[in-house]
């Protein structure tokens, strides 16, 4: 008998599982809540309920080669009742606070616990443009005066996962969170595989002749220097050890 430690084995697989197609992975072609995480750069991870990792996902931007995902939108886990929910906030542009909309620190959009293929979430916010003291947890108490606000009513639906391509040809599977607000195609984000938010994509057009008046008025509207992809996959990172035990007679 020869005791084996091999460590963060699980990992690996876990990490080449992110390469094949979902099909394999049963649930998860169905259930989608390995997709709609959020690992936080355990160097700086405020929040303690955070999965925290020292190798986040990156991303690239219009003017920047290579950032985490965190330093461009205002993502948390938070308690709900007995469960805990992903709650998306805001983003930055180009990881900038600045001439930006948020929405109510209060109010985030909940990503449910148990996240279902081809689900369609509500939600009903206010916006404020810019960056308003209402938005942030450390922003309360300083910060300019929204000059606009918006009511936003978003219609969310969650696909089931496909294959995309990271900006350096690897593959990996995403579901897609595509956002209609106010009745006008809006944006769409995709989460990977127990990788999280990952790539955007603009869908507003503002020649569209439907677009109401709210939203023809709203200074914030996407654009498409906005969008980001994701680099690379990450490289597995270690979560436990595993112990195997070999008979070899």
């Amino acid at each position: 008998m020869m005791n084996l430690s091999l460590r963060c084995l699980r990992n690996v697989i876990n990490w080449l599982l992110a390469a094949l197609p979902f099909a394999v992975c049963g649930q998860d072609a169905v259930n989608l809540n390995r997709y709609y995480v959020f690992l936080e750069h355990s160097s700086f991870a405020r929040d303690p309920l955070s999965i925290r990792t020292a190798t986040p996902p990156l991303v690239r931007t219009r003017s920047i080669s290579q950032i985490d995902v965190g330093s461009l939108m205002w993502i948390r886990y938070r308690q709900r009742g007995q469960s805990v929910s992903l709650a998306i906030y805001d983003y930055w542009r180009d990881g900038v606070a600045v001439d930006i909309p948020c929405r109510d620190w209060d109010s985030p959009l909940f990503i449910p616990a148990d996240v279902r293929a081809g689900q369609t979430l509500t939600d009903v916010a206010t916006w404020y443009f810019p960056w308003d003291a209402l938005c942030g947890e450390y922003f309360r108490d300083s910060g300019p005066v929204a000059l606009q606000t918006l009511v936003a009513r978003d219609s969310i639906t969650l696909s089931a996962p496909t294959r995309r391509k990271a900006i350096d040809g690897s593959q990996y599977d995403a579901s897609r969170m595509t956002i209609v607000r106010n009745g006008v195609p809006w944006a769409s984000y995709y989460w990977g595989y127990r990788l999280g938010l990952v790539a955007s994509t603009v869908e507003y057009d503002g020649t569209r002749s439907d677009i109401p008046p709210e939203i023809a008025a709203w200074p914030a509207v996407p654009l498409k220097e906005d969008e980001f992809e994701l680099t690379a996959l990450p490289p597995p990172w270690v979560e436990d050890d595993v112990v195997e035990y070999v008979n070899r007679r």
